[in-house]
C-alpha cells in the first residue's frame, strides 16, 4: 500500500530534481536559440524541431527521475509490493507526470520559433516542435510502464546474487540523458579518439546529403553550413562540447525522417550518445 507519507516523500523527492532538471533544459534549449539566432535561422523548421528534440530528451529524464526516485523511497521505508502495488506506484507517477508533461509543453510552445501566429509559418513551426516533443512523451510513458512491470516482478522474486564475475558496480541516483544535481559527477572529455568519431559521423551527413533536395522542412544547405561549423569547432584545442551538443542535435534533428539519411542519422545518434544526448 502507497500511503499518504510515501506520496508526500516521493513528491518532494521528485519536486527537488525536477528544480535542477528546469535549469538543464534552460541552459540546453538557450545555446540552441542563441546559435540559432547567430546564424539568423532562428525562423525555422531546423530551429522549431531542435527545440521540440531538446524537450522531448527533457522528458524522458523526468521519466526516468520520478521512477528512480519512487523506487528510492520505497526501498528507505521498506514498502513491499502488494497485490495492488503495482497498479498504485503506475497511477501515482502517471499524474505526476502528466502534470510535468503539461508545464513542458507550455514551455516548449513559449520558445521561437514555436511561439508564432495561430496561422502561417508559426503554425508549421508549432506542428514540428510539438511532433518530436509528442513522440518522446509516448516513449516516455511506454518506458515507464514497463519498468514498473519489471520493477514489481523483481521485488516480489528477489533474484540471488550469484556471479563469478568480476564485481559490479551500483550507481545511485538519477542516471540517464543527462546526471544533474547534488548527485551529478560526469565530465565529458572530447579527447582525441571521440574526435574521430564526430567527424566520421559528420562525413557520414555530407556524404548523404549529396542526392537530397530541399523540401518544405528540409534545407541541405543549413544543414552543411552545420556540419562545417560542427568540425571547425572540434578543430579548436578545447572544443565547446554544449556548442557541438547543439550542432549534432540540430543536425540530427533535421535528418531523422529522411530515409535515404537514416545512417547518418544513426552515426550522429551514436555520437551523441557519448555527449549526453540519448535519442529515439
Amino acid at each position: 500500500m502507497l500511503d499518504d507519507n510515501f506520496k508526500k516523500i516521493t513528491k518532494e523527492q521528485i519536486a527537488l530534481a525536477f528544480a535542477d532538471q528546469d535549469d538543464q533544459i534552460n541552459r540546453d534549449v538557450l545555446a540552441g536559440l542563441n546559435e540559432f539566432t547567430r546564424r539568423g535561422i532562428i525562423q525555422s523548421s531546423m530551429a522549431a524541431r531542435q527545440v521540440g528534440v531538446l524537450h522531448g530528451n527533457d522528458i524522458r529524464i523526468r521519466g526516468e527521475i520520478a521512477l528512480n526516485r519512487a523506487k528510492r523511497v520505497i526501498s528507505m521505508l521498506g514498502i513491499s509490493a502488494t497485490e495492488d502495488f503495482e497498479t498504485e506506484l503506475r497511477t501515482f507517477l502517471e499524474e505526476l507526470l502528466n502534470a510535468e508533461v503539461a508545464k513542458q509543453r507550455r514551455y516548449l510552445n513559449g520558445r521561437p520559433p514555436l511561439k508564432q501566429p495561430a496561422r502561417g509559418a508559426g503554425t508549421s513551426f508549432h506542428q514540428i516542435g510539438n511532433a518530436e516533443f509528442g513522440k518522446a512523451v509516448d516513449l516516455m510513458f511506454r518506458k515507464l510502464r514497463s519498468e514498473i512491470t519489471l520493477y514489481t516482478a523483481t521485488l516480489r522474486n528477489p533474484a540471488k546474487a550469484i556471479s563469478s564475475g568480476p564485481p559490479s558496480i551500483t550507481i545511485e541516483g538519477d542516471v540517464g540523458v543527462f546526471q544533474t544535481g547534488s548527485q551529478a559527477s560526469v565530465t565529458i572529455s572530447i579527447d582525441a579518439f571521440a574526435k574521430e568519431q564526430i567527424i566520421k559521423a559528420l562525413d557520414t551527413v555530407h556524404t548523404g546529403l549529396a542526392g537530397i533536395k530541399d523540401t518544405a522542412s528540409f534545407s541541405v544547405a543549413e544543414i552543411e553550413e552545420m556540419v562545417v561549423e560542427s568540425k571547425e569547432e572540434l578543430q579548436k584545442e578545447k572544443p565547446n562540447s554544449t556548442k557541438l551538443k547543439t550542432m549534432l542535435t540540430g543536425i540530427s534533428g533535421a535528418i531523422q525522417t529522411t530515409a535515404a539519411l537514416r545512417p547518418a542519422y544513426e552515426s550522429v545518434k551514436s555520437v551523441l550518445a557519448f555527449l549526453g544526448i540519448s535519442l529515439p
